[in-house]
């Protein structure tokens, strides 16, 4: 059995074998950018995730990659900014190539004066700041859900949710129940599951699973009502006279089906050869959505109301309207008899009104200088006008070598080659960039630096399962190299190593050996 410092040697020439063939790869397509994340991790030290996004221009193809975590001895702007400069330094990576920059939204990363993002485009103009699409998202997400009716079926659904999970008693109870049904429509799933604490667009499985499942959780609910423990019977009996409420039935109907467009939008958003002007098509699609959806409030909430009233009978109940009165304050009092109505002016519109306006709100195309570049892309070539493109063109001039009048004849060009192909054009950056070849040099160039935009943080984020797994409660004193060159084996697992190199480095590298004296 080998020695841990020879295990720490071995790791780091692996480590350092697969971050020479990476920065290799990042050097030879020049242009980058950075992506960071922090996490606590079990030995409360604050670890920061470091990750590149660049085009290889060989493969046409976006790709991020993690370099490793670093150690924060401080969270300030200017602290994380000193690391993150060191840190491109001792990768060898030129500043002067950094052309984009992906954090969260926190005060410390966005900061518009003593930000991260502010900082470093003090010492590099060019490296545009892009907040994580996802987060985004979650802050919109989170933001509507601040609705009271909407607030309170998310807390219910995770109490209840924790309530039968966390024992295996009442789980066993469920899982009998359900197992009794053999009717076509049975559930496929059998648990619920429980909500995430932080991201709210991954709730909407918890929701979703809460929903079919519902009237197995009331016949659950009224079985523990009958158990000895008085705890457990009391609990049960006041969860079940909030899931029966028509206000929680209602909002369970409408959160489940405005939530599956945003889910289906998050999963999008993840994806490390996602693009920016991709994205945003994206999220525009959703609010085009969401606003057909309000349109067309009447008839769309008609069906809400029909499937709730649906689940309110297979347990005997009826939607009803909470009793009125001459004056309230602590709630909506419309004045209307008619159930839909009432529901659909007191928790429906509130709700769909509150995410269109965060949606719009948050995804408002700040990057407006350099999105006309989007213009070069076929199918959004008449989206933006021509000295608009060349505007945003300008910026990078210094990456690009030629005039203004240059890049104003490759546009005609370009436009006109495009306009005369009638066959499915290109809809993204990458696919454009395969078909333009170096009769194109400057818009070939405007289309590399656009796909080097980061959008999302996710991949970075993604390291941080790795940092759970690697660093856990067993090993909780482990030495940042040894995390570092686990973690880059462990995530770069697709990358191919010589051994017969690391074999020839580990015998070059000078050690003290101890011999033993055989002399008599």
């Amino acid at each position: 059995m080998i020695s841990k410092t020879i295990q720490n040697e071995i790791i780091d020439i692996l480590y350092k074998v697969i971050i020479e063939k990476i920065i290799i790869n990042v050097t030879k397509n020049k242009y980058f950018s950075i992506l960071c994340d922090d996490t606590t991790d079990i030995s409360t030290k604050e670890q920061m995730t470091f990750s590149v996004r660049y085009v290889d221009m060989e493969e046409i193809q976006i790709k991020e990659e993690f370099l490793g975590f670093i150690e924060l001895g401080s969270t300030t702007g200017s602290a994380i900014r000193d690391t993150i400069i060191k840190q491109i330094e001792c990768y060898k990576l030129s500043l002067k190539n950094l052309r984009g920059q992906g954090y969260d939204g926190g005060s410390n990363m966005s900061g518009r004066k003593n930000g991260v993002q502010a900082l470093i485009l003090e010492d590099q103009p060019l490296a545009v700041y892009t907040h994580c699409f996802n987060h985004q998202l979650n802050l919109c997400i989170s933001k509507a859900c601040e609705v009271q009716a909407i607030r309170n079926l998310v807390g219910i659904i995770g109490t209840v949710s924790v309530f039968l999970s966390t024992s295996a008693k009442r789980t066993n109870i469920m899982l009998d129940i359900i197992s009794k049904d053999d009717s076509i429509s049975a559930p496929l799933k059998t648990k619920l599951k429980a909500l995430c604490a932080t991201r709210w667009v991954e709730r909407h499985d918890s929701i979703l699973t809460f929903r079919e499942l519902y009237s197995y959780i009331i016949l659950t609910l009224e079985e523990l009502e009958k158990m000895p423990d008085s705890e457990t019977a009391c609990k049960s009996i006041g969860f079940s006279a909030s899931i029966k409420r028509s206000e929680f039935l209602i909002s369970l109907e409408i959160v489940a089906n405005l939530f599956s467009h945003t889910k289906t939008l998050s999963l999008v958003l993840q994806s490390p050869k996602l693009e920016l002007s991709k994205a945003f098509s994206h999220v525009k699609n959703v609010i085009d959505v969401m606003d057909d959806i309000r349109e067309n409030s009447v008839s769309k909430f008609e069906t809400y109301f029909k499937n709730a009233s649906d689940m309110a009978a297979l347990v005997g109940e009826e939607i009803r309207i909470p009793r009125l009165c001459g004056r309230q304050t602590t709630r909506c009092n419309i004045q209307t008899t008619d159930p839909i109505e009432w529901y659909r002016i007191t928790i429906f519109l509130p709700f769909i009104d509150h995410l269109i306006s965060e949606l719009k709100l948050r995804f408002n195309e700040k990057l407006s200088e350099v999105m006309p570049l989007e213009g070069l892309i076929p199918t959004h070539i008449d989206k933006y006008d021509e000295s608009n493109i060349i505007k945003a063109a300008m910026i990078y001039s210094e990456d690009w070598s030629g005039q203004k009048l240059d890049i104003q004849s490759e546009i005609s060009i370009w436009k006109k080659e495009w306009h005369n192909i009638q066959t499915m054009k290109p809809d993204t950056v990458i696919e454009t960039l395969k078909h333009c070849d170096e009769f194109f040099p400057i818009i070939k160039t405007l289309l590399h630096l656009l796909a080097t935009i980061p959008v999302t943080t996710a991949s970075a984020e993604r390291s941080f399962s790795s940092l759970r797994r690697l660093k856990n409660y067993l090993r909780s004193t482990m030495g940042q190299e040894r995390l570092n060159g686990l973690a880059i084996l462990n995530i770069h697992k697709n990358i191919p190593i010589n051994i017969d190199e690391v074999i020839n480095i580990f015998s070059r590298s000078s050690r003290r050996i101890k011999t033993e004296d055989w002399s008599i």
